[in-house]
């Protein structure tokens, strides 16, 4: 295992973790019953903190020291976070060199490993500006790539999943590729040519940070158990819906592998479809208008279209602003609605949205029930985690 490990810190709702992606990935590797090997790079203090956690879940930790260990700061778990301190530290060329058979690698921010395998899970981990595993100087005789939508668009020039995922297969040493589409699942491949969507599960609550580590690690565990890519990310799939429900690291592989599950899949008809969101809520402060812009931006990262009245029709009188709203309600397929300051303007889009029988997932924050009688007794879904009720809204959509 081969990866950074971080502290994680998180505003709202509040949580500090000392894990990042190798350090979960070798935590997921050796919970599911494999012997790991973890090679980082972190400081003396972080090590001190770290060790017992590595022994805990029993892995061997092989730490290169660097002068301080980097901190990835959120807002919310879905933010973009911040990292700390702003210069990372790298490491000298050749500083992290492995040979072993089986490697989970992912990218770190202090430098590039050089890596050589019989068999290696490669995920980038890089949003920017992601390479290609032979231009990290690392080799393999067989490559499964995990990405994300974002690094597989910049890796290979392609827009849609299914040919993003044939146009890494085609790369050489490629054995199988995993695309993570988000609250559509993943996209799987193997060389052979076969593709298959993976669904993901609705759970009752949605924390992500850390799960696409929980999936490369699941991915990894099955691969390195002779699995085809399409069990191995099922298995992974089952593990990240366990993960994001509790926040913990899913440990038993009977419920990965058995046929009962406490989640049910999230039934998408057809992955290239592009649903219509309706965003509403209150934009009168700075606090408004951070929320509503936050909300926009995640839903459309999810692959849906998103009205919003404050970029899409902006100020005006009620004779121009009203008309407009109300139509864009009837366009649209949900109302996601941001409830927490009980807006009598969103308050009403809620009732126009029902009146029509439009589905209403709602964030309502800290708002007392007695409040909200008349949104939850019409019906809506009310979230109050942002999260979550972020996912509840693209999850419904999606299945509509």
């Amino acid at each position: 295992m081969v990866g950074g490990v971080y502290a994680e810190v998180v505003r709202s709702p509040p949580r500090y973790e000392l894990f990042g992606s190798g350090g979960r990935g070798a935590a997921v590797l050796s919970a599911l019953g494999c012997e790991v090997e973890l090679l980082t790079a972190i400081d003396t203090k972080t090590r001190e903190l770290f060790e017992p956690m590595a022994t805990g879940f029993r892995f061997v930790l092989r730490a290169t020291d660097v002068p301080i260990t980097t901190q990835f700061v959120y807002e919310h778990p879905l933010g973009a976070p911040r990292t700390r301190p702003l210069l990372i530290p790298q490491l000298s060329p050749g500083a992290l060199t492995v040979q072993a058979d089986d490697v989970l690698l992912f990218g770190m921010l202090e430098g590039t490993p050089r890596v050589t395998g019989r068999r290696i899970v490669y995920d980038p981990q890089d949003p920017l500006s992601p390479k290609w595993l032979d231009d990290t100087d690392s080799r393999a005789a067989q490559v499964t790539y995990v990405l994300n939508l974002t690094e597989g668009r910049l890796l290979t020039g392609q827009e849609a999943p299914h040919a993003i995922v044939a146009s890494v297969l085609a790369k050489p040493n490629v054995s199988a590729c995993a695309l993570k589409l988000g609250p559509r699942g993943a996209l799987v491949g193997d060389r052979k040519g076969q593709v298959e969507h993976i669904p993901c599960y609705r759970t009752e609550r949605v924390w992500p940070v850390g799960s696409g580590d929980i999936f490369a690690g699941a991915v990894a565990w099955g691969i390195f158990q002779d699995q085809t890519i399409f069990t191995s990310a099922s298995a992974a799939s089952r593990a990240v819906a366990l993960y994001a429900n509790s926040q913990a690291i899913p440990s038993q592989a009977d419920l990965l592998t058995g046929d009962s599950f406490p989640f049910e899949e999230v039934q998408i008809k057809d992955l290239s479809t592009r649903p219509r969101i309706y965003l509403g809520g209150p934009f009168f402060t700075i606090q408004d208008h951070w929320l509503v812009e936050e909300a926009r931006s995640i839903l459309q990262g999810m692959g849906l279209q998103v009205f919003s009245p404050l970029h899409d029709v902006g100020e005006g009188n009620a004779e121009q602003v009203a008309p407009r709203d109300l139509q864009a309600i009837r366009d649209s397929s949900l109302v996601f609605a941001l409830l927490e300051s009980l807006d009598p303007g969103t308050l009403f889009e809620v009732g126009f949205a029902r009146a029509l029988d439009r589905p209403v997932i709602a964030y309502v924050g800290q708002v007392p029930e007695g409040h909200l009688k008349m949104v939850t007794g019409s019906g809506c879904k009310t979230e109050r985690d942002l999260t979550t009720a972020l996912y509840e809204a693209a999850w419904n959509a999606l299945e509509i």
